[in-house]
C-alpha cells in the first residue's frame, strides 16, 4: 500500500482475499486496505479486479468494502471474431503461418469455446493457453517428420492436423 501512494494499487483476483479464508488472514489483510484507503482517500486510487460473481461476495465479505468500492466496471468477454484476431496477434508475434484449413478449424473451435464459457472464461488467457498447445502439437508432428521435410517454411506452418477440435477453457 505504501509503495501505491501517489497512484494506483490494483489488487488482482481480490476475491481471492475473502475466500475459503479459514484462517481469517485474507480478511484482516481487507480490513488493513480498507483502513489505508480511509486514511490516504486523496493519496491513492484502490482497483479490486476479478469475475463478477466472485467480486460481489468479495464486496459482501466485510460491511464497508462496498462503500469503498463505489464505482464499478464490467467488461464484456471479448467475441469469437475478436477472441479469433488475439490468436492470430500471437501467430504474428511468433511469425507463424496459420492455413487456411487451419484458420478455419481455430475460428469453429473458438465459437464452441465461447458458446460453452463459465463466469471464470479466461479471455485471452484462454487464447494463450490454447495457442501454446497448437505449438506443441505443431511441433510434435513435425518431429515425426523425416529431416529433409522440415523446411522453413514447414517448421513455421500450422496446419489444421495441429488444431484441437475444442479449445479447454481457462
Amino acid at each position: 500500500c505504501q509503495e501505491a501512494l501517489g497512484g494506483i494499487l490494483f489488487i488482482d483476483e481480490a476475491y481471492t482475499l475473502t475466500e475459503n479464508d479459514a484462517g481469517g488472514y485474507g480478511l484482516i489483510a481487507v480490513e488493513k486496505i480498507m483502513k489505508f484507503m480511509e486514511d490516504h482517500r486523496d493519496d491513492i486510487v484502490v482497483v479490486a479486479a476479478g469475475y463478477d460473481k466472485k467480486m460481489e461476495d468479495f464486496l459482501k465479505a466485510n460491511p464497508g468494502l462496498k462503500s469503498r468500492f463505489e464505482n464499478s466496471l464490467k467488461l464484456e468477454d471479448y467475441t469469437p471474431d475478436e477472441l479469433f484476431a488475439i490468436l492470430k496477434l500471437y501467430a504474428s508475434k511468433d511469425e507463424e503461418i496459420i492455413s487456411e484449413r487451419a484458420q478455419n478449424k481455430i475460428y469453429s473451435a473458438i465459437n464452441k469455446l465461447y458458446m460453452r464459457r463459465t463466469d471464470n472464461f479466461g479471455n485471452a488467457r484462454t487464447i494463450r493457453t490454447n495457442w501454446e498447445n497448437i505449438i506443441k502439437n505443431r511441433d510434435n508432428r513435425i518431429c515425426l517428420l523425416p529431416a529433409e521435410k522440415r523446411t522453413n517454411l514447414v517448421l513455421k506452418t500450422i496446419e489444421a492436423e495441429d488444431i484441437p477440435d475444442e479449445f479447454k477453457e481457462e
